[in-house]
């Protein structure tokens, strides 16, 4: 705002234009005008933080889904010995037919019997 008064402020001096009231303008319409333009450049800038706002957004979900994919071929990968473990006891399980268990995987935590 103080850019585009300073830039009016160099217009006016180097054009030599004088500005003068308008007496054929009443105030309420001169408020009317100048509420309007304000609106008009609120308009535009909302728009254009919207803009932003949805490259932003592509741009985080890229990253996001990129970190994802990484994270989870490298996690589940032939050079991850937890993966490799992890097959190995399923495997190990399923030949058995039996799988190991634990004390609290049926117990819900909402039963009367959690703590």
């Amino acid at each position: 705002m103080l850019l585009g008064a300073a830039l009016l402020l160099v217009v006016v001096k180097g054009s030599g234009l004088t500005f003068s009231p308008n007496d054929r303008i009443p105030p309420s319409d001169f408020l009317s005008i100048i509420l309007t333009a304000l609106a008009v450049m609120l308009t535009a800038v909302t728009v254009f933080l919207g803009a932003l706002a949805l490259i932003g957004w592509a741009t985080f979900e890229a990253r996001v889904k990129q970190s994802a994919e990484s994270f989870l071929e490298n996690r589940f990968s032939e050079n991850d010995p937890r993966y490799i473990a992890l097959v190995e006891e399923l495997k190990r399980d399923s030949l058995k037919g039996t799988r190991q268990t634990y004390d609290e995987e049926n117990t819900s935590k909402f039963s009367e019997e959690a703590e």
